[in-house]
């Protein structure tokens, strides 16, 4: 059974002009909300004291020194060359491998982790270790990000992308 194809309509410059400064305007203004977002989180500070909020700052090094930026791009290219050429199962199979890749790595290195925690936590001063297991989970976090990100980004879907990007500076 053949699939019907849809017929695009071709947009006008000005139509695409105008989808363009719209598309843009929402990712700063998704940008600037997302980092506002990130910048009260340094009210913290009075909350849990100097010594706790180190201890965090530390943590928070943790999760943003991970480099995934080139994962994004990848995807975001990736994404937007199987839509193109309407290979989405591919693009699918692509995807999974990325997710299942990323895992196995945060896998072995959590292991790692575990086994090393109690001379890491003494190295580093921790005296509750909740907040360094909540720190590997936000590191499958930040290996996942520039996946689900790319993703929305190749499909430009951009809508989603920088609700994503308001939620994650939340």
């Amino acid at each position: 059974m053949l699939a019907a194809k849809a017929e695009s309509v071709p947009l006008t410059e000005s139509q695409q002009r105008s989808s363009f400064f719209r598309q843009s305007g929402w990712l700063m203004i998704a940008n600037i909300g997302g980092g506002m977002m990130m910048w009260a989180v340094h009210f913290l500070s009075k909350a849990i004291g100097p010594s706790e909020y180190g201890v965090f700052g530390v943590l928070l090094a943790v999760v943003m020194l991970v480099p995934n930026m080139p994962l994004q791009m990848v995807l975001a290219h990736q994404t937007a060359q199987g839509l193109a050429r309407r290979k989405e199962q591919q693009l699918a199979g692509m995807i999974r491998l990325a997710l299942i890749g990323t895992f196995a790595l945060w896998l072995v290195g959590a292991a790692v982790v575990a086994i090393f925690h109690r001379q890491i936590l003494a190295k580093w001063g921790i005296s509750n270790p909740v907040g360094f297991w909540l720190t590997l989970l936000a590191v499958l976090g930040a290996l996942w990000q520039p996946i689900f990100w790319g993703v929305l980004q190749g499909a430009q879907n951009f809508l989603w992308w920088g609700l994503s990007m308001i939620i994650n500076g939340i």
